[in-house]
C-alpha cells in the first residue's frame, strides 16, 4: 500500500468512527503521544518512545483534552 492508499482508508476508518479531523497519518503520532501524557506516563518515557532526541520535540504533540484538563484541576484538594 503507498502513502495515498494508506491515507485514504485512514479517512475512512476515522470518519466512520466519528473522528472527522483525522485526515493524515502523522495525526496518529499527535494522539498516540497525547494519550500516553494524559494516561500519566512521563515526558522522559514517551520522547523514547517516539523516537525523539529532545523532549522539546515531544511536548509538539502533546494536546490535552479539555476534559483531561477539568479532571486534573479536580485533584487539587482545598482544606
Amino acid at each position: 500500500m503507498d502513502n495515498d492508499g494508506l491515507r485514504k482508508a485512514l479517512i475512512k476508518v476515522a470518519h466512520a468512527a466519528g473522528f472527522k479531523d483525522l485526515t493524515r497519518v502523522h495525526d496518529l503520532r499527535h494522539t498516540f503521544n497525547s494519550l500516553m501524557q494524559m494516561n500519566g506516563v512521563d515526558a522522559g518515557t514517551i520522547t523514547k518512545i517516539l523516537g525523539h532526541r529532545d523532549i522539546s520535540t515531544t511536548q509538539i504533540y502533546t494536546h490535552q483534552t479539555q476534559e483531561h484538563m477539568k479532571r486534573s484541576i479536580g485533584k487539587i484538594a482545598i482544606t
